[in-house]
C-alpha cells in the first residue's frame, strides 16, 4: 500500500500574506522604540549612574588587553595613557591588599563604607554600564599586572596563561573573550570581526573547539539557596594542545613529588589607602598574637567555600564579598567563571 502524502493547509494557489498585512513601517518602528526604551531602563541602576570617563576607562583597558594578547591593530590608535595605567595599577593594588587582608580579618563598617564606593565607583558600575563580568575585569586587571616583560610592557597573556595556569584556563578565556568582551567593548562590528578573526588563529594553535556547555549544580540539602555553579569543560585539543599538555602535566607531577562620617569630603582613594592600611596593621597584630599564643582581638573571617579546588581561580574577588553587609554573612569569597 502506497503511503499517504501529506498536503499543506495552503493551496498552490495560495500565498502567504504580505509583511505589509501584518505590520506596517510605523507599528514597526514602535516596536523597536517599545525594545530600546526597555532595554535602557533596565539598564539603569537605582543606586546611580557612572561616570562617563569611568565607563570610557574602563572600554578602553580591556579592548586595549584585547589587541596586545591576539597582536592586532585597528584602524583607529587604542592606548593607554599613563594617568590611565596609574589608575588600574591602583585599582588592582587596591584589590590585592585587600583580598589578602580579608582572609585574616573582617572589614569594619568604616573600612566596609570606604572601600565599597571606592570599588563600586571605579569597577562594578562602569562594568554594568558596558554589560562585561567585573569578574572577568578583575582577572584581566590581574594578568596585565602580573604579565609584563623586563621592561615592564605588557606582553600579552596567553603564552603565561597557557604555561602558569594551564589549558583549560586558556580555554576559558578564549570562550569569554569570543562570547562576551569583545563583543561588548568594540566600537564596531568591524572592528569585532578583527578582533575574533585574531582569536580564531590563536585558538586553532591548540584547540579542535570549544563547544562549551554549561553544568549548573546545587549543594544538597540546601534548597535554592545553595551553592550553583557553572563547568566549561567541554574544548576539544589538537595535537600540539594535547602534547603540550602531557609534557606541562609531567612536569608539574616531577615538581609536586621533589564613605564614612567625617571623612566624606576626602578623595575615595585616600579614604581606600587609609582602610586598607588599617586592615593591614590588623594582620600583622593578629599574626603576632599567632606566633605569642594569644587570643585573637578581631573575630576570624569564615572560611571560602568551594565545590572543587578548580574553581578557585583568584585567591579572592571583591565582587563577592558584599561590602554593604557584615562579612560574618559572606558564606564564599571565591570568583566562578
Amino acid at each position: 500500500m502506497e503511503p499517504k502524502s501529506s498536503t499543506s493547509r495552503i493551496q498552490a494557489d495560495e500565498s502567504p500574506p504580505s509583511y505589509d498585512a501584518t505590520a506596517d513601517e510605523d507599528s514597526g518602528k514602535e516596536i523597536l522604540k517599545t525594545i530600546k526604551t526597555t532595554l535602557s531602563t533596565q539598564a539603569r541602576s537605582p543606586l546611580g549612574e557612572p561616570s562617563p570617563i569611568e565607563v570610557q576607562r574602563l572600554r578602553n583597558f580591556p579592548l586595549y588587553t584585547l589587541l596586545v594578547d591576539y597582536q592586532v591593530g585597528l584602524q583607529r590608535k587604542v592606548t593607554l595613557s599613563q594617568a590611565d595605567a596609574n589608575h588600574f595599577l591602583q585599582l588592582q593594588d587596591s584589590m590585592e591588599l585587600y583580598v589578602q587582608a580579608a582572609d585574616e580579618v573582617c572589614p569594619t563598617e568604616q573600612e566596609r563604607q570606604a572601600l565599597g564606593p571606592y570599588f563600586w565607583s571605579h569597577l562594578h558600575n562602569p562594568c554594568r554600564t558596558l554589560g562585561v563580568p567585573s569578574d572577568v575585569v578583575i582577572v584581566a586587571l590581574d594578568r596585565w599586572a602580573t604579565y609584563r616583560d623586563a621592561d615592564g610592557r605588557y606582553k600579552s597573556s596567553l603564552g603565561p596563561i597557557r604555561h602558569s595556569e594551564g589549558l583549560r584556563y586558556l580555554a576559558i578565556k578564549l570562550f569569554i573573550d569570543k562570547n562576551v568582551m569583545i563583543r561588548r567593548i568594540s566600537s564596531t562590528l568591524d572592528e569585532a570581526e578583527i578582533l575574533i578573526r585574531a582569536l580564531n588563529a590563536r585558538q586553532g594553535d591548540y584547540f579542535e573547539s570549544l563547544n562549551f556547555e554549561t553544568v549548573v549544580e546545587l549543594r544538597p540539602g540546601e534548597g535554592l539557596n545553595g551553592w550553583c555553579h557553572a563547568h566549561f569543560e567541554s574544548y576539544t585539543l589538537n595535537k600540539k594542545g594535547t602534547e603540550y599538555h602531557q609534557q606541562q602535566q609531567k612536569g608539574t607531577k616531577r615538581v609536586q613529588q621533589e564613605q564614612a562620617p567625617g571623612i566624606k569630603h576626602e578623595p575615595l582613594l585616600q579614604r581606600a589607602k587609609a582602610s586598607l592600611i588599617a586592615l593591614k596593621q590588623r594582620v600583622a597584630h593578629e599574626r603576632l598574637n599567632q606566633l605569642m599564643g594569644r587570643p585573637r582581638i578581631t573575630p576570624a573571617p569564615p572560611a571560602p567555600q568551594y565545590i572543587t579546588t578548580d574553581d578557585r581561580i583568584t585567591a579572592g574577588s571583591v565582587v563577592n564579598p558584599d561590602f554593604w553587609r557584615d562579612c560574618s554573612d559572606v558564606k564564599h569569597t571565591g570568583s566562578i567563571l
